[in-house]
């Protein structure tokens, strides 16, 4: 609820885009353009084609260098990035994602825990749990050094109700949160030969800094995104979504998901051949 969407993020790059456009020499005719100016997926895969064919030597004299798209990609993505950061400065929206996580609770305890699955990058699930007092998991295990660990996904949080009797009941606020294309504070952190996966304090992600060099987990609106959520963390967590939409009598709810990701549509079909499956 409330999240920008593609085409919204698109109206408010639509000057920028048109002047991206002329800078790269291409000229559409009017439908053409009207979809580029009004779907950044759209504009971002047309740069890498562009960024393709340059790197092959495949664009005429005077066109843009691989360099000069690497910029103009870099400025659509930062673009993009900035938005879901000035989302979170939104309180009636927090307020609305706090309503929607509380109502997640009022189930029935012998059901089994809700799982949330999103593709968006912000933090406002996060935010939205923190202060309405809300234990969740995100893959992420650690205090000082966050660490993505997706075995956490098999854990669970219980209170100790009878020492004596060694008596243990899962607590009810408890959600499994999975952010299927990353987020705005995941990094990739180099220790040695190893590449962790690192959760950072919003505090810590400044607009700024959002330029080529940051390794940021987040898998953009590219034509490469399928290719991408075959790599870690990526893989771990569409293991998790396929592992439960295959569970016997598992239904599934979207809510504002426009169908558009063919790496999920796969796996929801398939789920679909799955008789107890059902999609709301």
């Amino acid at each position: 609820v409330g999240i920008p969407t593609m085409a919204g993020l698109a109206k408010e790059y639509e000057a920028e885009a048109s002047s991206l456009l002329s800078k790269i020499g291409f000229i559409p005719d009017n439908e053409k353009k009207q979809e580029l100016l009004g779907n950044l997926e759209r504009l971002l895969e047309l740069l890498y084609s562009m960024q393709f064919c340059s790197i092959n030597g495949s664009l005429k004299t005077g066109s843009p260098s691989k360099e000069e798209l690497d910029g103009h990609i870099v400025a659509t993505k930062t673009f993009l990035r900035n938005k879901c950061l000035h989302v979170l400065k939104e309180d009636t929206l927090i307020q609305l994602y706090q309503r929607f996580y509380r109502k997640l609770l009022c189930r029935d305890r012998q059901l089994p825990r809700v799982q949330v699955y999103t593709t968006n990058y912000d933090l406002m699930s996060e935010i939205a749990m923190d202060r309405s007092g809300i234990i969740y998991w995100n893959g992420f295990t650690g205090n000082v050094e966050r660490r993505f660990n997706p075995a956490s996904y098999k854990f669970i949080v219980s209170e100790r109700l009878d020492l004596r009797a060694e008596h243990w009941s899962a607590i009810d606020n408890f959600i499994l949160l999975y952010k299927l294309h990353g987020s705005l504070n995941w990094r990739r952190h180099n220790s040695g030969s190893v590449t962790e996966i690192r959760e950072y304090p919003i505090s810590q992600i400044r607009e700024e800094e959002a330029d080529a060099a940051i390794e940021e987990v987040m898998i953009y609106p590219t034509p490469g995104k399928v290719g991408a959520s075959l790599s870690t963390p990526y893989a771990d967590l569409f293991r998790e979504f396929q592992s439960r939409l295959s569970s016997r009598e598992h239904i599934l709810m979207t809510i504002g998901y426009g169908f558009g990701d063919e790496h999920i549509n796969n796996l929801i079909f398939q789920a679909l051949t799955i008789p107890s499956f059902r999609l709301v």
